[in-house]
């Protein structure tokens, strides 16, 4: 295979993804020099460079590198992260306290973490303003020969182009009656290449939520979607069948934490009759919509967020939590149908409310965009907990 021309390698190995061509070259050292030209051009014709002085090294190394040199045709460049983020200690500690891992940190570990903070985004931001910087970037400019473009910030629209992973989080932080009028626009150009869809609409529980889904909804239309989580999401039911019928073809995997379904609900007796009727249609939906579903997780399902209370038989029957009332479907060890599965959960008949959602950590609009795609692997447990990664483009 050593011996092939590279334009030959390049067009044979067309189908592999960047791990693939890393394992590849550590083959054997015949192999590693044989392709080198190839994977050069293949991952080296676009570079993103941190404004930082680790980045600037690298961006030099580069530039004096003899094969990767001739390759290189855009250049884009990322201004520090935090030169526009002077947090004083007492954020500082706030975001700390209200990160996922909710470790009981310490006054000492607290300022230990803020002095490294700081020290690092007053080296960035001296590093940024200085003539060195200006030179080392000149330099290595005058090096690269076929440099077509330069930018100080990748255009998000290049990003969507090909997207495979999407993880939106949206939370307070807008100005007052402000909309989150880019979300329906983000996913619906990223939705016909989109593999994994991660939302979560809601930050803090108390706060109203942007009605997305009503304008998302008609527009969206996947074509390989194959994991979708729902997270913390206030939506109605009509919108949610909409939304789930143009993912339904692909769909292998279906994750709902928080939902929480906006029909009315009366006050007295007639709302344990109505929440019923709620949680049939709910049913159906998804009996209808996706009924060869491979992996179905649902936790904390709601209504005006008020959590849904199933009968204690369903509970022990599913093997479900009683504090959160996780129900999961898998089609490889459960010996029912999904609609079959479904038809086994009954709301409590006496008392079919619980008590309110639990609010989330409050926290600030966030996008993540990722290209690779994690494995199915043990899809019970990447339905707990999905991993979005950034790879290369």
């Amino acid at each position: 295979m050593e011996s092939l021309p590279p334009e030959l390698f390049d067009a044979i190995a067309t189908h592999l993804a960047f791990v693939d061509w890393c394992a590849l070259r550590l083959t054997c050292k015949a192999l590693y020099r044989a392709i080198w030209p190839v994977f050069a051009r293949r991952y080296f014709q676009r570079i993103h460079v941190m404004v930082t002085p680790e980045g600037i090294a690298d961006l030099k190394a580069l530039a004096s590198h003899e094969t990767i040199r001739p390759v290189v045709q855009d250049l884009c460049l990322i201004p520090p992260l935090s030169r526009n983020y002077n947090i004083p200690l007492a954020e500082f500690t706030e975001v700390l306290r209200s990160a996922p891992e909710r470790r009981d940190w310490t006054s000492e570990e607290i300022q230990a973490h803020y002095t490294v903070y700081k020290a690092t985004h007053t080296a960035h931001l001296t590093f940024a303003q200085s003539e060195s910087l200006v030179s080392s970037l000149a330099e290595c400019l005058a090096q690269f020969d076929n440099l077509r473009s330069r930018s100080l910030y990748e255009p998000l629209a290049f990003c969507l182009r090909d997207l495979r992973v999407l993880e939106v989080c949206l939370g307070p932080g807008s100005p007052e009656g402000a909309r989150d009028d880019c979300l329906p626009g983000l996913i619906t150009r990223a939705a016909p290449t989109l593999r994994t869809l991660k939302l979560f609409q809601w930050a803090q529980m108390q706060e109203s939520s942007p009605d997305v889904f009503a304008d998302l909804a008609p527009q969206v239309q996947f074509s390989r979607l194959v994991r979708l989580h729902l997270h913390w999401v206030e939506v109605t039911q009509s919108d949610f069948a909409l939304f789930l019928r143009s993912a339904a073809p692909s769909l292998r995997m279906l994750t709902l934490v928080a939902l929480s379904l906006k029909d009315p609900l009366p006050d007295g007796s007639e709302c344990i009759r109505v929440l019923t009727t709620i949680w049939r249609n709910f049913r159906n939906i998804l009996q209808e919509t996706i009924p060869a579903i491979h992996v179905f997780a649902m936790t904390w399902i709601a209504c005006r967020r008020h959590q849904l209370r199933f009968a204690k038989s369903c509970r022990k029957n599913q093997s479900a939590s009683p504090a959160t009332e996780d129900f999961s479907y898998h089609a490889n060890r459960t010996p029912a149908t999904f609609a079959d599965w479904l038809n086994t959960l009954d709301l409590d008949p006496e008392t079919p409310l619980a008590r309110d959602l639990p609010a989330l950590s409050r926290g600030s609009h966030s996008l993540y965009i990722g290209t690779r795609i994690p494995n199915l692997g043990d899809e019970l447990n990447e339905a707990a907990a999905v991993t979005f990664e950034l790879g290369s483009p």
